[in-house]
């Protein structure tokens, strides 16, 4: 049971590593096209309709990823937890490998990567919000 805070700790770590690393492409994806999103808004796009069509893309892009990602470590799990579970069970280790599995801990998984995916959202729309298009043309021209 002692093993299991750590445990939960590392992934929590890793979640929030990841999920800034995501964050921070977020902003470096939104900070180069400024110049693109000045073009589009200078041929009559609303400013309402970029922000819906890059909340869509990270959204997407988002959503995809969490699924590979959800898949890959399933079928990883399904491949190669029978052959963990041989390569331990011999005399050496007396108490045999039991996978365990609870629906909860997913669930609460799938909350935390949501919250953060709106979090990340939340902070792009901020940093488009505050965007000033129409210098980014004047610095286009130049």
């Amino acid at each position: 049971m002692r093993y299991l805070k750590y445990i939960i700790r590392i992934l929590v770590t890793a979640l929030l590593l990841c999920f800034t690393g995501f964050l921070i492409y977020w902003i470096s994806s939104v900070k180069n096209r400024e110049l693109q999103f000045g073009v589009l808004r200078a041929m009559g796009m609303r400013f309402r309709e970029i922000l819906l069509m890059l909340l869509n893309e990270q959204f997407f892009v988002s959503l995809t990823s969490i699924a590979a990602g959800y898949a890959a470590g399933r079928l990883t799990a399904y491949l190669y937890m029978p052959v963990i579970r041989i390569a331990y069970s011999s005399a050496d280790y007396p108490v045999p490998l039991l996978v365990v599995r609870e629906p909860a801990d997913e669930a609460k998984l799938f909350i935390i990567i949501g919250l953060m995916v709106l979090v990340g959202l939340f902070v792009m729309y901020r940093i488009i919000r505050r965007m000033r298009v129409s210098e980014a043309l004047k610095l286009g021209e130049d």
